[in-house]
């Protein structure tokens, strides 16, 4: 988190008001004060638990709202992306293993619903194929929201 002053004369904020460019012109000359960096620790348990999961060949994926390299990290520390595996991949290795919300959106495609003659309904991806290829090494989506850990639960 950085922050970050700057003076006005009251006659100059007035008029950055009734500007449609309030943020931009607000941004302007700004006199830089401090940086702070935050972080969330793990819970305790969580490394212990990763290894049972892997002992159990269930397969953890981290999907976060949080910045892609920030859900790497994590995924990282949690021992649900091996370190030196993740670091050593060629940038086209990279989507194997994580990708952006949005982009993953735009490779598997929107969900679809279907009704049987029963009635019954399913859900499926656009892109249903891709997904499936993409599924069995993609462990961290980064900047999901809702409807992103919905199309990776649908897809599955």
């Amino acid at each position: 988190m950085a922050f970050a002053y700057r003076d006005f004369e009251e006659e100059e904020f007035m008029g950055m008001l009734d500007s449609n460019q309030l943020t931009h012109q607000l941004e302007q000359n700004m006199i830089f004060t401090l940086l702070i960096g935050l972080q969330d620790p793990l819970r305790p348990r969580v490394q212990k638990v990763m290894k049972y999961a892997q002992k159990g060949n269930i397969q953890v994926r981290l999907i976060s709202g949080d910045h892609l390299d920030t859900a790497k990290t994590v995924a990282m520390d949690a021992g649900i992306l091996d370190a030196v595996h993740a670091q050593n991949l060629s940038l086209e290795e990279e989507t194997n293993y994580f990708m952006d919300a949005h982009y993953f959106s735009d490779v598997v495609g929107e969900i679809l619903e279907e009704e049987d003659e029963d009635g019954n309904k399913s859900f499926r991806l656009t892109n249903q194929e891709k997904f499936n290829e993409l599924a069995p090494t993609l462990k961290v989506i980064g900047r999901a929201n809702p409807e992103h850990k919905r199309q990776f639960a649908v897809g599955l």
